[in-house]
């Protein structure tokens, strides 16, 4: 039926028991109502490459006649631009989430990291809560309220995670997943003051008694090698046997931060308390750790309760390669 659609024209209409019948309107070439059983509903009727696509518009019970016919004329209007409102449609409901996101990253990108654990834990902590989101749908002023929160107690870990969601959309976009802009792009970063601070000489004792107090005697030789090689702590705890060379005193590092194999000169102090540390069968590494086969992951807690016996409490374990310095 063709008419100049009203309100009270649909009102007067009644649904169909079965299947479903049009109004379609005199004014605007492709608004209509659907009338079927359950309801009546504003469409847009257009012919996209030589096919007609119904678009549903919304309930009469949610739109006047005005504001569904303007709705209409502005699909229409897209549609002889060359857009496609349907497919649009369908592209944001297939739209890839963060968790997406996040499952590709840890497949593709991480395992090229040195730091992956460092993004894994700021996904677990951090960032869980978006897993749900569509990509389109986080803003630059998500970003900046996420980085805001964890700045009030981490400066230098909110511009950490910031940095991280800035390479993961850069990175959604060369995997085809996105195609906005980076919500990174204008936040303000705090401001990150380069540090100084290393152990001073008459901090030396009580560090060392309070390193000695501990009971894991490969946590402690670990710590130890951190001091007196200067290597990262990534590289001590991860250190094989199989690198080891005693002979000449050197230890290979595989892979560094410069993506590199790099040799580093063993102190007698660390081949003598090498030389000292048992070695566990069927484990290549030599900082055993609590997981069968594997090395010391995290040193958190330890490092917590040197730092209190020692009563040093700004020192950080990466502040070991600067008193090395």
């Amino acid at each position: 039926m063709k008419a100049k659609i009203t309100k009270r024209l649909i009102d007067s209409t009644h649904c169909p028991e079965e299947g479903q019948l049009f109004l379609r309107d005199t004014e605007v070439k492709g608004f209509g109502v659907r009338l079927t059983a359950g309801g009546k509903t504003f469409i847009a009727e257009k012919r996209i490459t030589g096919q007609v696509k119904r678009i549903t518009i919304g309930s009469f019970n949610l739109f006047t006649v005005e504001q569904a016919r303007n709705m209409a004329r502005d699909l229409i209007v897209k549609i002889i631009k060359g857009d496609d409102p349907v497919q649009e449609k369908v592209d944001k409901r297939n739209e890839a989430t963060f968790k997406d996101l996040e499952d590709l990253y840890r497949e593709r990108h991480i395992p090229r990291k040195r730091s992956g654990s460092s993004d894994i834990m700021a996904f677990n902590k951090y960032l869980n809560e978006w897993h749900s989101r569509k990509l389109s749908s986080i803003k630059r002023s998500d970003v900046a309220r996420l980085h805001a929160q964890i700045g009030k107690k981490h400066q230098y870990r909110a511009n950490r995670i910031v940095a991280l969601i800035g390479k993961m959309f850069n990175l959604a976009k060369i995997w085809g997943m996105y195609e906005g802009e980076n919500p990174t792009i204008g936040i303000e970063l705090y401001r990150e003051e380069q540090r100084d601070r290393f152990l001073h000489q008459d901090e030396m004792p009580v560090f060392f008694t309070a390193l000695s107090e501990e009971k894991d005697i490969y946590l402690k030789a670990a710590i130890l090698t951190m001091l007196l090689t200067g290597a990262r702590k990534s590289e001590v705890l991860s250190m094989r046997w199989e690198d080891i060379d005693m002979a000449l005193g050197t230890w290979r590092i595989p892979k560094t931060k410069a993506d590199r194999p790099h040799y580093i000169p063993l102190p007698r102090q660390i081949k003598a308390l090498l030389t000292s540390l048992p070695r566990m069968k069927d484990n290549p590494y030599v900082f055993v750790g609590a997981k069968s086969g594997g090395h010391i992951v995290d040193i958190k807690k330890a490092w917590g309760r040197i730092r209190e016996r020692a009563k040093i409490s700004d020192i950080r374990v990466h502040d070991l390669r600067r008193t090395l310095g």
